[in-house]
């Protein structure tokens, strides 16, 4: 419609003497002409039968323009290539020849809007031809409308693959797992050879990732790119001690530590490729009435001699390993050392692991001491715990 509303306007200036009454009839996005003035067009007693433009129906077609890059801006030549391609595909329309005839005898006598051209390496563009016949002689009433054209700039020179500038497609470590960090990180460890504007990351994961040439590049072709575990190695975790020392009172005492780790793909992508935290727990715990206790378990060593014992006035259940589910905010009791007698006193921890939001995950440790006792028993209360959490690993 803005089209023809431009080409109405053009025709309106060009014309000294103009006074028609044209009918606009948006029927199916299309627009009829009814009538125009006799200086823009009249039917007469032709020596031939006028070809109605608008009764022409053609089959579209793609266009590769690539080497016609230097007639991109010459209006006749472009349309002469438009009209020979689409002939290759209305071989049966009669009209159509005619139309090219008289725009090689005559191209003044045409009014033309020509669709827009491609003039990148791989960019598409998709657009109407539009005509009107503008001779004096009645060839032609109505106008001409091909939908749809769709036009490539596609060279034909084959371009060097992306890996023969890319040659280093292990990158080793990188700093923040991103499509910034990524593209900065291969044009580094590829001795600066290749532009960032040469690729782009087309995918992504907590593995590799994948490269390929960019629209305009001077390359074609995909590389895919490996680097190492970006979790491999997570920060040890250790608390300080928690110490409670009581006489005729009762006192607590709390040490935490903590590790966030973050996840610059999101938890949805992170659970693609992990679902599980395996570690190395440290424990050293204490209670004036039991003594002191020193364990580490891991994945290959899960327990200790006896992993419980209980008695009347007294309980250990000491540290056994257990595998954390990263799908799901999990807590885990690690030991828990209780004497209970005139005096008492406890010392116990924790291992969380919380999902913070979709890009922070927490891993956290914790113990805990009490100790109680009454002054009548002139006797002290002590415990004392310590945790640490090493070796962190997702799998």
């Amino acid at each position: 419609m803005k089209k023809l509303l431009s080409m109405i306007g053009v025709l309106s200036f060009g014309v000294t003497s103009i006074s028609p009454i044209i009918n606009f009839v948006e029927s199916n996005s299309k627009v009829i002409i009814d009538e125009f003035n006799s200086d823009i067009y009249m039917k007469n007693n032709s020596e031939y039968a006028t070809m109605d433009l608008n009764d022409v129906e053609l089959e579209t077609t793609s266009i590769n323009v690539s080497k016609h890059s230097d007639k991109l801006e010459d209006e006749e030549a472009m349309l002469s290539l438009i009209l020979q391609e689409l002939t290759l595909v209305n071989k049966k329309n009669k009209i159509l020849p005619q139309i090219i005839k008289s725009t090689k005898k005559n191209y003044d006598d045409w009014f033309v809007v020509l669709p827009q051209f491609p003039k990148n390496e791989g960019e598409k563009v998709v657009d109407d031809l539009w005509m009107m016949y503008m001779g004096d002689d009645n060839a032609f009433e109505g106008y001409l409308i091909v939908e749809d054209l769709e036009f490539t700039y596609e060279s034909k020179v084959q371009k060097p693959h992306l890996s023969t500038v890319i040659k280093n497609s292990d990158i080793g470590k990188v700093q923040k797992l991103n499509e910034d960090a990524i593209v900065e990180a291969v044009v580094s460890i590829n001795g600066h050879e290749i532009d960032k504007e040469d690729f782009y990351v087309e995918s992504l994961s907590y593995e590799k990732a994948v490269l390929r040439a960019s629209a305009n590049s001077k390359y074609q072709g995909s590389v895919m790119i490996t680097f190492n575990d970006v979790f491999a190695n997570i920060g040890d975790i250790e608390t300080d001690p928690a110490r409670t020392d009581a006489y005729n009172s009762e006192q607590t005492s709390q040490k935490t530590a903590a590790t966030i780790i973050d996840i610059d793909l999101g938890k949805t992508e992170f659970l693609k490729s992990y679902s599980y935290m395996d570690y190395t727990l440290t424990t050293n715990y204490y209670a004036q009435g039991m003594g002191r206790f020193d364990y580490v378990v891991d994945k290959d060593h899960p327990t200790v001699d006896k992993t419980a014992e209980t008695y009347k006035d007294k309980s250990h259940y000491k540290p056994r390993y257990q595998r954390i589910n990263l799908n799901e905010n999990t807590s885990i009791s690690t030991f828990d050392l209780l004497y209970k007698n005139v005096n008492q006193e406890r010392a116990y921890g924790t291992l969380t692991v919380n999902w913070l939001n979709d890009f922070k995950l927490e891993i956290r440790a914790t113990v805990n001491t009490y100790s109680w006792s009454t002054a009548w028993n002139a006797q002290w209360a002590r415990a004392e715990a310590r945790m640490g959490v090493s070796n962190i690993k997702f799998s």
